[in-house]
């Protein structure tokens, strides 16, 4: 089966319409189409035109698995932005349009359609697309580094599968879940988690699962130094690819396996592989292809073939700048360094290698990738060296050293993390004695973790609990600087010193009649107008807002008493707000108000309350409050476009 098959079938459907067939025929021939093709999402549905919607949801992700992405992204538009069609199948459609983006590297478009989705399964009560939502919003988290949030998101997946009996997809959970773990450099838990995925993807003989848990797999043996593992499992997943025709999966797996060579010093097979996936690339996306030609480039440069990797190198810088992304573009400059750093290169230029090797540590400060700096600190080091430019080598190996010394305790920064996400699962996984018991310390306890009002409704017996929420006010608070504090004190002062911050915070929210939906690693979330509407929720956030920049400003972390600087961003609008889970219960926000709100706060400088023209014009001429707002011109907001924001103050 292929896109020419689905696609022949659209046409016949085409013909049977055109002619004199009735609706059931038609309907029919649709239902015989999908099951032929495996599709098994548009079970129990008996509607012509989400039917035939399904099936072109088949042909995208058919098309999007052959590497034909644009011609699969029309579709997915037009099909998404339908409203003759089930909701459940608008679920399927935001998905589909969220996956395509999410290939493609427009990530804030991918989330976006991912909450639309989560937006109609948590408003219609349907689990097995919430799940499906979920999953896919952790798995955008994840791509943004932000794990906590990825993890919390996964969690409640996971569990929502297996309450729905849904175990390859459970397992697609688990594998994500490892997948994080890794990425935080916790390769016991990654492990864990990715042999219980691969578990399930055997017993059930799914090629495709056994295949995605070998390649994560041969990922954590190689970064761990195992080479013999990390061959095997890449070509295990390589042999399933080949054999089933996955074309987008072997370029990337071919990919690993020049990389995994290259590492362990036989560079003469990792170029063979490297060419290889390049030559394989007409059906990977453009980020991936640029990928394999910088990997090509820096194999070059190990076979001292400096003209080759002058060429796939600057092929592959031209491409990441096109798709931004810091931490690959760091890498990128990092190895142009190197190239114009060797004498043997006929363009030797120690000036504009120290210029590439800055660009490149610049942008690990940017992202925080401080550890990616250790290694180019020691090059810049040599560099001077050769110069006899003394005290700037001097300065580079001091650096060279410090950072050394400060990735040493990055385990410690990592336990603090998994300490803090471990305890907010704590919380929540007490939820699970509301289910028990109808006693006044149960109420007590989800009195803690759900706004009152929603608690009493579920110990009353709700099952689904989603509202629209026609203008609230959002609150977004970020510290400014959370990572380099973090590796300044021990993990038991950062996480003492969140949790008196966050307290507080949870003091004063009470006060003004604020709403705290969670906290995300270093950043606080609130409402006001939800889930209890208010006529002043403007006035009540502006006071609560200025309350936290006060008490914010007189805490200090012990016991160097270091200052803590925040961020604050502010809008109104509209939200669907409900509670998700059946176990463990979070109750959270979503729509376009919410990542405005995000928005205001990541745009913000230190030190400030930025907020929306809505929201000023919300809370303009209100009594009881005197306020100075400093216009801050129009600005472009990420995924958002041009607005008129302000920098909020008291008179």
């Amino acid at each position: 089966m292929n896109s020419t098959d689905i696609e022949q079938t659209l046409h016949e459907y085409e013909q049977i319409s055109a002619g004199n067939s009735s609706p059931e025929e038609r309907k029919a021939f649709l239902v015989d189409a999908l099951q032929r093709f495996g599709s098994t999402a548009s079970n129990g549905i008996d509607h012509e035109m989400s039917l035939l919607v399904h099936l072109q949801i088949q042909l995208c992700y058919m098309l999007s698995k052959e590497g034909k992405y644009e011609q699969a992204l029309p579709i997915a538009k037009t099909i998404a932005g339908r409203e003759d069609i089930e909701r459940k199948t608008r679920i399927y459609c935001r998905n589909l349009l969220g996956f395509l983006f999410e290939i493609s590297g427009d990530i804030d478009q991918a989330l976006e359609q991912y909450l639309r989705g989560m937006e109609i399964a948590v408003s219609d009560g349907l689990k097995n697309e919430q799940a499906l939502c979920t999953g896919n919003i952790g798995k955008i988290y994840g791509r943004l580094s932000d794990y906590s949030q990825a993890l919390f998101y996964f969690n409640q997946a996971y569990d929502l599968h297996l309450q729905n009996g849904n175990t390859i997809a459970s397992a697609n959970v688990t594998t994500n879940i490892g997948i994080v773990y890794y990425y935080v450099g916790d390769f016991d838990n990654a492990l864990e988690w990715w042999n219980k995925s691969l578990v399930i993807y055997e017993e059930a003989e799914d090629s495709r699962g056994v295949m995605s848990a070998g390649m994560h797999l041969g990922n954590l043996y190689g970064e761990i130094g195992d080479f013999e593992n990390a061959i095997y499992w890449y070509q295990k997943a390589e042999d399933i690819a080949r054999k089933e025709e996955y074309p987008v999966y072997l370029v990337e797996i071919i990919g690993n396996l020049s990389a995994t060579y290259a590492q362990f010093g036989q560079f003469d097979k990792a170029l063979h592989y490297a060419l290889e996936s390049i030559a394989l690339n007409d059906s990977s996306s453009e980020v991936n292809k640029a990928f394999h030609l910088f990997n090509a480039g820096a194999i070059y440069i190990q076979l001292n073939r400096y003209e080759e990797a002058r060429q796939y190198l600057f092929d592959a810088l031209e491409i990441y700048r096109l798709f931004p992304s810091k931490q690959h573009e760091a890498t990128m400059l990092g190895h142009l360094g190197a190239l114009f750093s060797s004498k043997e290169f006929t363009e030797y230029d120690p000036a504009k290698a120290e210029e590439y090797y800055r660009q490149a540590i610049q942008l690990n400060e940017e992202t925080g990738a401080h550890h990616q700096s250790i290694k180019l600190y020691s090059q810049l080091t040599d560099l001077y060296a050769e110069q006899r430019q003394w005290e700037q080598a001097y300065r580079a190996m001091e650096k060279h050293q410090e950072l050394e010394k400060a990735n040493a305790s990055e385990n410690a920064k990592l336990s603090a993390e998994r300490i803090k996400f471990e305890r907010r699962t704590a919380e929540l996984d007490k939820q699970f004695v509301a289910e028990k018991a109808r006693h006044s310390a149960t109420q007590q306890i989800l009195h803690n973790i759900l706004p009152v009002s929603i608690a009493d409704r579920i110990i009353g017996g709700e099952k689904t609990i989603a509202e629209s929420f026609p203008m609230v006010s959002i609150f977004f608070l970020d510290i400014v600087g959370f990572t380099k504090l973090s590796s300044r004190i021990s993990p038991e002062e950062l996480v003492a010193g969140l949790n008196s911050i966050f307290t507080e915070l949870d003091r004063l929210a009470e006060r003004h009649g604020i709403e705290k939906i969670k906290t995300i690693g270093d950043s606080y979330m609130a409402v006001c107008g939800v889930p209890e509407v208010r006529a002043d929720h403007a006035e009540r956030m502006a006071l609560f807002a200025l309350d936290v920049c006060d008490a914010i400003g007189q805490f200090r972390f012990t016991p160097d008493r270091i200052g803590v600087t925040i961020r604050i961003g502010l809008h109104c609008g509209s939200v669907v707000a409900g509670v998700i889970g059946e176990r463990k219960f979070a109750y959270d926000l979503w729509g376009d108000a919410v990542n405005t709100a995000s928005r205001m706060e990541s745009h913000c400088t230190a030190g400030n309350i930025h907020v929306s023209e809505e929201f000023m014009q919300a809370i303009v001429g209100t009594q009881g409050v005197s306020l100075h707002f400093t216009p801050r011109g129009e600005i472009d907001i990420k995924g958002i476009g041009k607005m008129s924001t302000y920098f909020m103050e008291r008179n």
